[in-house]
């Protein structure tokens, strides 16, 4: 947190392009479109800005979603951008978990 005992959350992390069906909604996207295009806002903002929280999308990313995307999650933003703070989810998104967390 901050000095004023205010946290700020980035949202909705990431490849959130849409509102009709965004719940169901699976962005592909190449590493390079992502890192170049997508990602840069992203990586930008939690370099420079820090912020406290971040919220994930409730689309998926290649098949993932977002919520539990160890690549985007860890590898992307925890050890390459070195964001420690508190990543949450939107909202319903993680009532239906699908992928290699399934059921879990």
């Amino acid at each position: 947190g901050s000095a004023s005992g205010v946290g700020v959350t980035l949202k909705h992390f990431a490849f959130n392009s849409q509102e009709n069906s965004r719940m169901g909604s699976n962005s592909v996207v190449s590493e390079r479109a992502a890192r170049e295009i997508y990602l840069k806002g992203f990586e930008i903002a939690v370099r420079e800005a820090k912020p406290d929280y971040i919220m994930s999308s409730y689309n998926m990313v290649n098949g993932y979603p977002t919520f539990e995307h160890y690549n985007l999650l860890t590898e992307i933003l925890r050890n390459e951008w070195g964001f420690d703070g508190f990543v949450m989810t939107d909202w319903y998104s993680i009532g239906a978990v699908y992928g290699q967390n399934a059921g879990q």
